[in-house]
């Protein structure tokens, strides 16, 4: 049993000792710029598919329909606008580069919008 703790505690120095803050820093952007690459492509799913559809239906079907677009989207978006704009503001932190809280900001920008606006 003690041959395990120390097999354990040796893989955990091991793995202290390669992960460096820059890696950490790299991973939070690239996991931020993922979730938002994938954020604006359901975006644009949306707008290229889903709306030229929607606008074939007579005005009462469009307003039903787009009512329950409307609330999946949201629920589906704003998960990653948070977690994108989370990691956006750790990369910032890590790296002080303005850039990331520039995208972090952009990305939960569009919600004031969302929320006042069309709905």
């Amino acid at each position: 049993m003690n041959e395990d703790h120390d097999r354990g505690a040796l893989l955990r120095d091991k793995q202290d000792e390669n992960t460096s803050p820059i890696q950490i820093a790299a991973l939070q952007g690239h996991l931020a710029l993922i979730i938002a690459v994938v954020f604006t492509g359901a975006a644009v799913y949306m707008k290229i598919v889903e709306q030229p559809a929607r606008l074939q239906l007579d005005d009462q079907a469009l307003f039903a329909e787009w009512q329950l677009s409307y609330e999946r989207g949201f629920a589906m978006q704003a998960p990653f606008a948070i977690l994108a704009g989370i990691l956006g503001i750790a990369a910032f932190n890590a790296r002080h580069d303005g850039r990331w809280l520039l995208g972090a900001a952009v990305i939960v920008a569009n919600w004031p919008y969302t929320l006042s606006v069309t709905k």
